[in-house]
């Protein structure tokens, strides 16, 4: 059954708790793990957080780094990223669990990740 992304969307927000869950990461910290096997296109997840210009981005990096704090921020374009780090969703903690090339940003009028391939829960 094909799913327009408006569709896509709504399923995400009603289903996006049975998929993932926040757990300790054997990389660093916290991290997410898959809840139950992911096909392929699959929106997992949104990354949620502040939209700020590249500019900004690169000076709130500097604070954090500067006051040891993790710093949580996803690159949409050349001009602007998602700053997750105060203000952000459990997608932020992505990185930390699994491989960046299973994964990847979909554009909508919002930003949601969505598997690349399969992914086996756990």
């Amino acid at each position: 059954m094909f799913l327009t992304k408006a569709q896509q969307y709504r399923r995400l927000k009603q289903e996006w708790p049975t998929n993932v869950v926040l757990g300790r990461s054997l990389i660093e910290g916290l991290g997410l793990f898959s809840k139950r096997d992911i096909e392929k296109h699959t929106m997992v997840i949104e990354y949620k957080g502040l939209i700020i210009r590249n500019e900004v981005a690169n000076r709130r990096e500097k604070i954090y780094d500067d006051q040891r704090r993790g710093c949580y921020m996803f690159r949409i374009d050349s001009e602007q990223v998602i700053d997750a780090t105060m203000h952000g969703g459990l997608a932020r903690y992505i990185n930390h669990s699994i491989t960046s090339s299973s994964l990847k940003r979909k554009e909508v009028r919002f930003r949601a990740i969505a598997a690349l391939r399969a992914v086996e829960s756990g």
